[in-house]
C-alpha cells in the first residue's frame, strides 16, 4: 500500500509539473502571436513628423495589406511610383486591411494681400478652351532651402483674383511650409535669374499661410510667358530657395505643388489663398497622322491617326469632345477635309485639340491658307461673328478660337490663334470679308515665329487676311500703291504681304491678301525699338496725348515763326508727313478721313505717317490736293495746313 501511495505520489507531482509546463508553453505563445499582431498592424506604417511640409516632405502614404499565406504591403509614394515589401507573417486568407497614414491638417487664416480679391465665373465654353498644352512642362524644380515655396502659379487668368482696375493677371501663391513667421520683405521673386525685380512686401506670414503676388509691369515689373517661362525665389543674401519651369500651361488652369507630395501638378481649378488638391501630373499626348496638313494633288489618301491613348475626332470644323466619335480605322479623303482630334490617356488630362487640314486638287497658284473654326462661331446668330445676327454681330469686338494653316512653296506651318473681323465699313457692306488672327497663349503659342514674308522678321503676334473693298473690280489697287510707297517712299512705314487662296474649314473662300498687321511688336521688329516705346495712333489722336498736343500747337501758334517750326520738325518727320500727303493726293484717295495711322519709333523718336488704306483711290481725279488739305478733313489737315 505504501509502495502504491508513493507511485501514486510520484504521477501527481509528474502530472502537476506537466501542467505548470503547458500553462508556461500558452503564456509564450500568447506572447508570441500578440507581438506578431503588433508587427503587422503598426509597424509597416510610415512614419509621420510634425515637422514643416517643405518640397521634399514625406507625401501622404497609403498602406494596403492583403493577408494570405504570405501577406505583401504596398506603399504608395506618389502617383506615379510604388514601392513593395513582402511581410512573413501567416494568418488567416481571407484576412484583409487597409492602414491610411494622413499627415493633420491644421486649419489657420489666411493672409490676403492689400489688393483687392475677386473671384469671376468661368464663362460657359471655359471647359471647351482649356486643353491648349501640348505637353507636360519639363519639370526644373530647386531644391528648397528656406521655410517657403512658390505654392500655386496661374498664368492665361480670365477669372481668379479680379484687381481694382477691372482687370486679371498672373498670379504666383506663395506659402510658408515652416513652424515659424516669415518676413515676406526678406526674399524676392523674378522671372529672370539673377535678375531681382521683385521684392516680396512687408508682411509676416504665418505657418501654413499662403500670400498671392499679382505679376504685372506695374506691380512687380514683369508678367508670366504663357508659352514658357520660369520663376525663381530668392533670399536676402541672393541665393535661389525655389524656383519652377513653368510651360505650356493650359488656358484655364494652374500648376503647382500639393502638401505632403512631391512634384508639380496640373489643377484644372485654380484654387488662389486655398490648399491645393485633385492635382494631375501629366497631359495626353496628341495625335499624329500619316499625312501631314498639307495640299496634295492626288485623286485620295489613305488617313491613319495614332497616339498612346483614345482619339476622339470631329470633321465639320467643330472641336472634338470626350463624347466624340472614336478613331479606329482608317479615313479614305477624296475631297478638302478638316480633321479635328483629341486624345485622352488612362491617367492623364486631355491633349490639346490638333487640327489637320487637308486640301486636294485645288485650282490654285498661290500659297494656300487655311482657318478652321466651329462654323457657329462664324454662322451663328447669337455667336457668329460673320454675320449681322441678332446684335449686329460683324460690328462686336467679338473673338473666336480657331486653327490658322498656311502651305506654299517657301514651307508650311498651322497654329492655333484667335480669330476676329477686320476693318471698319467693309464688315456691313460686303459679302467678302477681312479677318484678323491673333496667336496668344490661350490658343496655344503667343506668337508665330515664321519668316513669312521673306523680309527678316520671323516672329508676329497678329496678321490681317485682307479681302479689300476693291475685291470687286481690281482686287490689288491698295497692295499696289503700298509696294509702290515701300519702294520710292522710304520715309513712310509700310507693310509686307502676299496673295492667297484662302479655305475655310476645307471651302474655297476667295483670294485674299495676308499680310502684316501693325502692332508694337512689327514695329519693333521693323525698326529695332524697344516694343514699350512705340507708341500707334489712328485717325484721332489719343486724348491729352503726345500727338494731339502737337496738332493744337499747330493750330494755335504762328507756324511762320521758325522757333514754332522747328519745335514741330523735332517731334514729327516732316518729310514722312509730307509723303503721305503726296501719295494721298497722286492716288486720288477719296477715303482719307479716317484711314490714317500714326507710329512714334521710341521714347525719343519722331512720329511716321503709315502708307494704309488705298482701296477707293484712282477712281476721282478732279481737285486731288484739296481731299487731303482742307480745314473740314480736320485730322488731315491739323499739322500740314498751318505749316
Amino acid at each position: 500500500m505504501k509502495r502504491c501511495g508513493l507511485i501514486k505520489n510520484k504521477y501527481s507531482s509528474i502530472k502537476f509539473l506537466l501542467l505548470l509546463f503547458i500553462i508556461f508553453l500558452s503564456v509564450q505563445c500568447f506572447v508570441s502571436c500578440s507581438n506578431d499582431d503588433v508587427v503587422s498592424t503598426v509597424s509597416n506604417t510610415p512614419a509621420i513628423t510634425s515637422s514643416p511640409i517643405c518640397l521634399t516632405a514625406k507625401p501622404t502614404a497609403t498602406i494596403e495589406a492583403t493577408y494570405s499565406q504570405t501577406a505583401t504591403a504596398t506603399i504608395i509614394a506618389t502617383p506615379t511610383a510604388k514601392a513593395t515589401s513582402t511581410l512573413t507573417h501567416t494568418t488567416t486568407p481571407t484576412m484583409s486591411s487597409t492602414i491610411i497614414a494622413t499627415p493633420t491638417v491644421t486649419t489657420t487664416p489666411i493672409v490676403v494681400s492689400a489688393i483687392p480679391i475677386k473671384t469671376a465665373t468661368p464663362s460657359p465654353n471655359h471647359t471647351e478652351e482649356v486643353s491648349v498644352a501640348t505637353s507636360s512642362p519639363q519639370i526644373d524644380v530647386a531644391t528648397p532651402i528656406s521655410e517657403i515655396v512658390i505654392n500655386e502659379v496661374m498664368v492665361l487668368n480670365d477669372w481668379y483674383l479680379k484687381q481694382s482696375d477691372g482687370k486679371f493677371y498672373d498670379w504666383v501663391e506663395i506659402k510658408n511650409v515652416s513652424n515659424n513667421d516669415i518676413e515676406l520683405s526678406d526674399y524676392i521673386i523674378t522671372d529672370k535669374k539673377n535678375n531681382m525685380k521683385h521684392t516680396l512686401p512687408n508682411v509676416t506670414l504665418k505657418p501654413d499661410n499662403l500670400y498671392v503676388v499679382i505679376c504685372s509691369d506695374n506691380s512687380t515689373g514683369f508678367a508670366l510667358n504663357s508659352t514658357a517661362d520660369d520663376l525663381y525665389l530668392y533670399n536676402k543674401s541672393g541665393v535661389i530657395i525655389d524656383s519652377v519651369h513653368l510651360e505650356n500651361i493650359p488656358y484655364g488652369y494652374s500648376y503647382g505643388r500639393m502638401d505632403s507630395i512631391e512634384g508639380l501638378y496640373y489643377f484644372t481649378k485654380p484654387t488662389p489663398l486655398e490648399n491645393n488638391t485633385s492635382g494631375v501630373k501629366e497631359i495626353s499626348s496628341e495625335a499624329t497622322s500619316n499625312y501631314s496638313s498639307g495640299v496634295y494633288n492626288l485623286k485620295s489618301i489613305s488617313l491613319t491617326l495614332s497616339s498612346e491613348g483614345t482619339i476622339y475626332f470631329t470633321t465639320d470644323g467643330t472641336e472634338p469632345t470626350l463624347k466624340s466619335q472614336i478613331f479606329s480605322n482608317p479615313i479614305t479623303i477624296s475631297k478638302n477635309t478638316i480633321i479635328r482630334t483629341l486624345v485622352q490617356e488612362k491617367g492623364k488630362l486631355p491633349s490639346k485639340i490638333t487640327t489637320f487640314s487637308y486640301i486636294l486638287n485645288p485650282d490654285t497658284t498661290l500659297p494656300v491658307l487655311s482657318l478652321v473654326t466651329a462654323p457657329d462661331n462664324l454662322w451663328d446668330d447669337e455667336i457668329g461673328i460673320y454675320v449681322k445676327g441678332n446684335y449686329d454681330n460683324y460690328f462686336q469686338d467679338w473673338e473666336r478660337a480657331a486653327s490658322f494653316s498656311y502651305f506654299g512653296e517657301d514651307g508650311t506651318f498651322s497654329i492655333n490663334c484667335g480669330l476676329k473681323l477686320n476693318g471698319e465699313g467693309s464688315r456691313e457692306s460686303d459679302a467678302k470679308k477681312s479677318f484678323r488672327v491673333l496667336f496668344k497663349g490661350k490658343y496655344g503659342a503667343s506668337e508665330l515665329k515664321y519668316n513669312l514674308f521673306n523680309n527678316g522678321i520671323n516672329e508676329y503676334d497678329s496678321l490681317v487676311i485682307r479681302a479689300g473693298e476693291d475685291y470687286r473690280y481690281s482686287v490689288f489697287r491698295n497692295e499696289m500703291i503700298v509696294k509702290y510707297a515701300q519702294k520710292y517712299f522710304p520715309s513712310l512705314v509700310v507693310r509686307d504681304g502676299k496673295y492667297c487662296s484662302l479655305y475655310i474649314n476645307g471651302e474655297y473662300f476667295g483670294i485674299y491678301y495676308l499680310m502684316e498687321r501693325i502692332t508694337e511688336k512689327l514695329i519693333s521688329e521693323k525698326y529695332d525699338v524697344p516694343e514699350d516705346e512705340i507708341i500707334i495712333e489712328d485717325f484721332k489722336p489719343e486724348t491729352d496725348g503726345e500727338l494731339e498736343a502737337i496738332m493744337n500747337f499747330c493750330l494755335n501758334n504762328d507756324m511762320s515763326l521758325k522757333q514754332n517750326y522747328d519745335y514741330i520738325t523735332s517731334k514729327i518727320d516732316i518729310e514722312s508727313m509730307t509723303d503721305w500727303y503726296i501719295l494721298e493726293a497722286y492716288s486720288g484717295n477719296t477715303d482719307v478721313t479716317q484711314n490714317i495711322k500714326y507710329v512714334k519709333l521710341g521714347n525719343n523718336g519722331k512720329w511716321k505717317w503709315v502708307a494704309h488704306d488705298f482701296d477707293w483711290s484712282f477712281y476721282f481725279h478732279d481737285t486731288p490736293f484739296e481731299k487731303v488739305l482742307v480745314a473740314k478733313l480736320w485730322y488731315t489737315s491739323y499739322i500740314i495746313k498751318p505749316m
